[in-house]
């Protein structure tokens, strides 16, 4: 039962990982959260999910902030904006995959309903005045620019306003009459030119913490509670005093907030939890490297620093907070496990089109000639594709051309050729799907350095995990 505490899928080599995911999220009537090791590997995981989707399942990736515990300075706006979006989607969610990297699970972060108090529509038609309009922005954490080229920002040019939502991936022109929304436009930032037109925009705070007046006092007063020091020597809550959101107030979340929240409490219901080989390895480490940090700067009285327990959940709390959950244990590749193995698979062969001392070609052909199952050949891109057909088809070997990884699944086609930009294949002699075998071009050409993973190799990643 997939559904009962303690199961351990082993034998999940490179992405088949995604394919079991899929099964499990697709089998659970709710959410089905995926805890990784490392940020690295969250990603990887949900853009293999992405790529070998074979069921319309929703997906969310829970970032990291990409930056240490204690760093002086802030994460990059548009993760901060990826987290809200995802936090906010969370409140209406029924069934579907949530991915966390370990390092963004043991965060402390804003309680549930902060997100629904600070959101808000905009619609063409309504009323919306200036200064009022302001306001709200300022509460909600977004910053006034002459032009805006990042989410969380805004410009207003008397009747016209420019705004960059925090989780858009595009910002938005308001042209205003008198005081009513005329139009809402979408334009690009590097050109400032209309690319379309909207009749209702939804806009997310811009930060993890409260940014209107009162809450900025509410936290200088926290901060002089909280920390035994001379805040005239303290650049950050001088910097507050004057109007200026200084880089890193992230580090201090729990003085803007009563109460913190775990991210299971965005969840309407418990979700089954599919834990990644290491990752409580990985809060052991992220716990010990973190407290290290904080031994160096707990005795900055120009910089106070709270203590571990105020920002993260130690590892003890994480295991507390996840026993309630339904839990499925994805074991390393190498890892042996007792009993029966579901999802189990095997490594992609090395299948070295033109390796020395052998004919060209013949571990592939003798592969082929073997393996009684289905085969999908992976390229990293159109043009790879492209070469990659040529070159089979040299030895005798055609495979049919596929838009995507689905579509060969459901067609009957034994070979088959897509662009699938997959870090490792696999083959997988039973179920997900019967005796299949993906095949990337690392398998028949070599190594080869592979296409970064959305923002690639993060600093905070290798201090965190550095084999990922």
């Amino acid at each position: 039962d997939s559904g009962s505490r303690g199961v351990c899928w082993g034998g999940l080599h490179g992405s088949a990982q995604a394919l079991a995911i899929q099964s499990a999220a697709a089998a659970h009537p709710g959410i089905t959260l995926v805890v990784a090791r490392s940020s690295h590997q969250a990603q990887v995981l949900a853009r293999d999910i992405e790529l070998l989707s074979v069921r319309s399942l929703p997906v969310w990736l829970f970032p990291d902030h990409e930056t240490l515990p204690y760093d002086p300075f802030s994460p990059h706006p548009e993760i901060v904006a990826d987290r809200l979006k995802t936090l906010a989607s969370l409140a209406a969610a029924r069934q579907g995959i949530l991915l966390s990297p370990v390092s963004s699970l043991i965060q402390r972060l804003p309680p549930a309903d902060y997100i629904l108090q600070r959101s808000f529509d905009l619609s063409v038609g309504e009323r919306l005045s200036i200064e009022e309009f302001r306001r709200r922005l300022n509460h909600a954490g977004y910053e006034s620019a002459e032009q805006v080229y990042q989410s969380g920002q805004y410009a207003i040019r008397g009747s016209v306003v420019d705004l960059y939502p925090s989780g858009s991936s595009t910002p938005y022109r308001l042209d205003l009459f008198d005081e009513e929304i005329e139009s809402i436009r979408l334009f690009d930032p590097e050109s400032q030119r209309s690319t379309g037109q909207v009749e209702r925009i939804s806009l997310l705070p811009a930060r993890e913490y409260p940014c209107d007046e009162a809450a900025l006092e509410a936290f200088r007063r926290a901060f002089r509670l909280r920390f035994e020091v001379d805040t005239r020597q303290v650049t950050l809550y001088q910097d507050l005093r004057a109007g200026v959101l200084p880089q890193g107030l992230e580090q201090y979340l729990p003085l803007f907030h009563p109460q913190t929240s775990f991210l299971l409490d965005y969840l309407q219901q418990q979700p089954m939890l599919l834990l990644q080989d290491g990752a409580y390895e990985a809060a052991e480490d992220l716990d010990r490297r973190t407290r290290e940090r904080w031994e160096q700067r707990r005795y900055d009285l120009e910089r106070p620093v709270l203590d571990p327990e105020e920002l993260f959940f130690s590892p003890t709390e994480l295991r507390t907070r996840l026993d309630g959950c339904r839990s499925i244990r994805l074991a390393g590749p190498d890892e042996e496990t007792a009993g029966d193995v579901q999802f189990g698979s095997d490594p992609a062969p090395d299948l070295h089109i033109h390796e020395r001392g052998r004919e060209a070609a013949a571990a592939l052909l003798n592969f082929l000639d073997t393996f009684t199952g289905r085969v999908l050949f992976a390229a990293d891109t159109t043009g790879r594709r492209e070469v990659l057909r040529s070159t089979l088809a040299a030895f005798g070997v055609h495979p049919e051309p596929f838009e995507d990884f689905a579509a060969f699944c459901g067609s009957d086609e034994r070979l088959g050729l897509a662009v699938l930009p997959i870090e490792e294949g696999f083959v997988a002699p039973g179920d997900a799907p019967q005796g299949l075998a993906l095949i990337t071009e690392s398998q028949l050409f070599g190594g080869r350095s592979r296409p970064k993973v959305q923002r690639g190799a993060q600093r905070a990643d290798s201090e965190r995990d550095p084999e990922s």
